[in-house]
C-alpha cells in the first residue's frame, strides 16, 4: 500500500510579506548611498601668518562634494567624501581668494534609522588650499594643508526611494601648526540612492 503525500498550500501573501520584511531588514544593514553635494555659505579662515589678518569678514565659499555612505547597523553609517572648494573675502583693506581640494571621513547616526530623517555625526576632513592675499602693505600667495575635525547635523528627506534632499549644518575647527580657526557653514545635498 502506497502512502499519499499531501502537499501543503503556501500562503503566497504571507510569503511575499515575509520576503519583503527580510529584504527590508537586511537592507538597513547593507544600504549604500552615493550623492553629489553642493554647499554655499561656508566660511573658511585660511590666512597665512604673513598677512597678519586674523578674521575673514564676509567670506563666501562654494564646496562641491562626492559622498559615499555605507550603512552600519540599523541607525549608523560610515561616510567617505572628497571634493573641491573655492572662496573669497573682500573688504576695504584686505582681499583673499583661495581654492583647493578636500577628502574626509566620518559617521552619522540616524535617530529614526533607515538612513533618513534627523541625524547627527562627526568627521575629520583634510584640506589642501592655494590662496592669494593682498593688503595695503603687502601681498602674496601661500599653500596650506589643514585638518578640520567637525560635528554636523541635518535632515534627510527621501523622494520615491531614489532621490534625497539633505539640508544640514556643520561647525568645526581648522588647525594648522599652532593656529586654530573656528569655521562654520551650511549646505544642501541632492543625491541618488543605490
Amino acid at each position: 500500500m502506497r502512502g499519499r503525500v499531501r502537499r501543503g498550500r503556501v500562503n503566497r501573501r504571507d510569503f511575499r510579506v515575509k520576503h519583503y520584511m527580510a529584504c527590508m531588514i537586511s537592507g538597513l544593514f547593507i544600504l549604500f548611498q552615493a550623492g553629489i553635494a553642493y554647499g554655499d555659505g561656508f566660511a573658511f579662515s585660511t590666512w597665512p601668518k604673513e598677512a597678519q589678518i586674523r578674521v575673514l569678514a564676509n567670506a563666501k565659499g562654494r564646496l562641491y562634494l562626492l559622498e559615499v555612505e555605507q550603512g552600519v547597523g540599523r541607525r549608523g553609517t560610515v561616510v567617505v567624501r572628497a571634493g573641491g572648494f573655492s572662496y573669497d573675502s573682500k573688504r576695504k583693506d584686505y582681499t583673499e581668494e583661495g581654492s583647493g581640494t578636500s577628502i574626509g571621513f566620518g559617521g552619522k547616526y540616524y535617530f529614526t534609522g533607515g538612513m533618513k530623517g534627523i541625524y547627527a555625526g562627526c568627521g575629520l576632513d583634510y584640506f589642501r588650499a592655494s590662496i592669494d592675499w593682498e593688503n595695503p602693505t603687502d601681498s602674496g600667495s601661500a599653500t596650506l594643508s589643514q585638518l578640520m575635525p567637525d560635528i554636523f547635523a541635518g535632515y534627510k528627506i527621501l523622494f520615491y526611494n531614489k532621490m534625497s534632499f539633505e539640508p544640514s549644518a556643520m561647525i568645526g575647527v581648522i588647525s594648522r601648526d599652532d593656529e586654530a580657526e573656528a569655521v562654520y557653514g551650511w549646505g544642501a545635498a541632492i543625491g541618488l540612492r543605490f
